[in-house]
């Protein structure tokens, strides 16, 4: 859904994680601290997956789609603001991007814990401490939409910390974070048409139902196959998190949601569609 005009004058390193590749692109002279730095970020990223997979048996999100009613845990850090941020977006959104959905979207339909899958249920989030509570069952956590981008905006602090100030971070190619005062020349690719696109201290992700099909679930009747608008959506922003978050949230909108949202946001997103049926991608 996107492509990279490669630089081969930068140091490039990529690991295996979060069901795709991780890879960073950085522009620093020091060999030995890029290096360093790489290696600080795959361990972080060890360590996000380790507490937001729902794949990992031990994990905050499985123990949290486990909760009884009137249970609660405390959770990391590391999930709690990956939550929030979250439940942000689905404010940002009107309700569209919702991670609480997640089992609907799941092949089996059904939970980690092996029950049907529901759009009931309620779950708490502390906004001012590490802690999840279960007010009624039935909902499933899956950070799916989110979860990526969250990860290359924790490793971009961490490069930071190595004076590492300019750099392409990229999980698989629907999620790309861009780091310092240059440019970085971007391909929009849709079925025919493809679009430039300089992407400049700003995270850049792409959604779309080419690959996975219809795996976007709709908050307002979650138990149907939603119709789309868009065969794909792009959105740019400040960060990943809400890049990522944005993107998923948009291929659900109708024309005039999507326009409306743009405008709300002018001035912190830019946003690409592709619609369902055409083959150009436009700015919305």
């Amino acid at each position: 859904m996107m492509q990279l005009q490669d630089n081969p004058g930068l140091r490039t390193f990529s690991v295996e994680a979060m069901h795709t590749t991780f890879t960073l692109r950085l522009d620093c002279a020091d060999e030995k601290r890029a290096q360093e730095a790489a290696s600080a970020c795959f361990n972080q990223l060890d360590a996000i997956e380790a507490h937001i997979s729902r794949f990992r048996i031990d994990s905050d999100i499985t123990r949290i789609n486990l909760l009884e009613k009137g249970k609660s845990l405390l959770v990391s850090e590391t999930t709690h603001a990956c939550l929030l941020q979250a439940f942000e977006a689905q404010a940002m959104t009107a309700g569209l991007f919702d991670v609480t959905l997640g089992a609907l979207t799941w092949p089996d339909g059904h939970g980690d814990d092996g029950a049907r899958a529901s759009d009931a249920g309620q779950l708490e989030v502390d906004p001012t401490r590490p802690l999840v509570g279960c007010v009624e069952p039935g909902r499933q956590i899956d950070l799916g939409g989110i979860g990526k981008g969250f990860a290359l905006d924790q490793l971009s602090r961490t490069l930071t910390s190595y004076q590492i100030d300019s750099a392409l971070l990229c999980a698989g190619a629907s999620s790309i974070l861009a780091l310092g005062p240059h440019g970085w020349p971007i391909t929009l690719s849709g079925d025919e048409e493809n679009v430039p696109f300089e992407l400049k201290a700003r995270a850049l992700s792409a959604s779309g139902i080419g690959i996975q099909g219809a795996h976007v679930v709709h908050p307002d009747s979650p138990s149907e196959e939603p119709i789309y608008s868009f065969k794909r959506v792009w959105l740019a922003a400040s960060n990943a998190a809400l890049a990522d978050a944005g993107a998923t949230a948009c291929l659900l909108m109708s024309d005039d949601e999507i326009e409306a949202f743009a405008d709300t946001y002018q001035n912190e997103m830019t946003i690409y569609a592709e619609d369902i049926d055409s083959t150009e991608a436009r700015r919305v």
